[in-house]
């Protein structure tokens, strides 16, 4: 498949906001993080995240010297994980602990026997987003044709193509919250990003998102939000290019603009309004903070102690509260190590 279908995952995979607008500008003086903790295994084996639902539950595999790889399931970041049987590989998981492979099954827990999820043939299947209501989404890459599909499976796990948008080139779905609601985006042949795509009602055509305009050419896309409250974090862009965030309230269908730096991306945001994000730079990708969503975006980086060997990369996932897990660097005597990292606000 194309080489932007793990860009696609990694920033769709994939809380309310502030009640008042006293901190436009210095929101952040009031929003602190305590060092970051090292998410790891009993044995301390190296992990990969995949998931984190809004209650700390978390999905992830790790490597061991022999690269033999093995899933886990944590109940929050700070829990000892458990290890699951050789060749499951968790990709998603919920608030209740539900959780989707790599290798297309679902389990309604850990204890649970595996329910296989159908797909039509010729497909290369990419599952993105599960709601606490067990619903599932996913991009579908046709091998034969090139087209780009919206999948979804519904809390019973029983499979249909979301339909598309009148006129629509091609599509796929990047998150589904608890509303029953998808968001995604058209993904015509070829490497660029297009307009955004709603749906309202998985089982009836979807639409194209709206907002204000920017920029000429240039749409909205909806990249993300809260799960449990359905409001939703926006980016404005022209084909590779980001000219603009916004956010969309739940009861609204306004997307609101919200400050922005170049090359930033939201990506979720808390029940308490806190957004995460990320910008893109010529040296790299710095993690980004709105404290809410009247505050201009900062470096997560400045919000944790001095001092602590860390250097944090990605702001990945934020828990109801506003806690956050990621990726990052820190010290290990003299030596660097790369790892996730597991933020409590203070």
């Amino acid at each position: 498949m194309k080489s932007f279908t793990s860009l696609v995952i990694s920033s769709f995979c994939l809380a309310s906001l502030a009640s008042a607008n006293p901190h436009a500008q210095g929101g952040h003086q009031h929003l602190h993080y305590a060092a970051p903790v090292l998410i790891t295994t009993a044995d301390g084996s190296d992990i990969q995240v995949t998931s984190v639902a809004l209650n700390g539950k978390m999905a992830g595999t790790s490597t061991y010297s022999s690269s033999q790889f093995n899933g886990y399931i944590w109940d929050s970041p700070t829990s000892v994980p458990s290890a699951l049987p050789s060749g499951i590989y968790p990709q998603l998981i919920n608030k209740k602990g539900s959780f989707v492979t790599v290798n297309l099954q679902f389990y309604a827990s850990v204890s649970s026997s595996p329910v296989n999820l159908s797909y039509p043939q010729n497909y290369d299947i990419f599952p993105i987003s599960m709601n606490d209501k067990d619903e599932i989404v996913g991009v579908f890459y046709n091998d034969f044709t090139g087209d780009y599909s919206g999948g979804y499976w519904n809390g019973q796990q029983a499979f249909s193509f979301l339909p598309p948008p009148a006129g629509s080139q091609g599509q796929f779905a990047a998150y589904i919250n608890d509303k029953h609601h998808v968001f995604g985006i058209e993904l015509p042949q070829g490497d660029y990003f297009s307009y955004g795509i709603e749906w309202s009602d998985p089982t009836q055509a979807g639409s194209y998102i709206s907002g204000p305009v920017m920029s000429d050419p240039g749409y909205w896309q909806i990249v993300g939000g809260n799960m449990q409250t359905g409001d939703s974090v926006a980016v404005y862009r022209y084909q590779n290019t980001r000219l603009g965030c916004g956010f969309r309230d739940s009861n609204s269908n306004t997307i609101e603009v919200i400050p922005f730096v170049d090359g930033a991306i939201p990506t979720a945001v808390s029940n308490n309004g806190i957004i995460i994000g990320q910008q893109q730079t010529s040296s790299g990708v710095i993690p980004l903070v709105w404290a809410s969503k009247y505050a201009t975006p900062v470096d997560l980086n400045t919000l944790i102690p001095t001092g602590t060997g860390w250097t944090l990369t990605r702001a990945s996932f934020i828990l109801s509260n506003g806690d956050i897990v990621g990726q990052g660097t820190y010290m290990d005597g003299a030596t660097v190590k790369s790892g996730f990292f597991y933020l409590q606000r203070q």
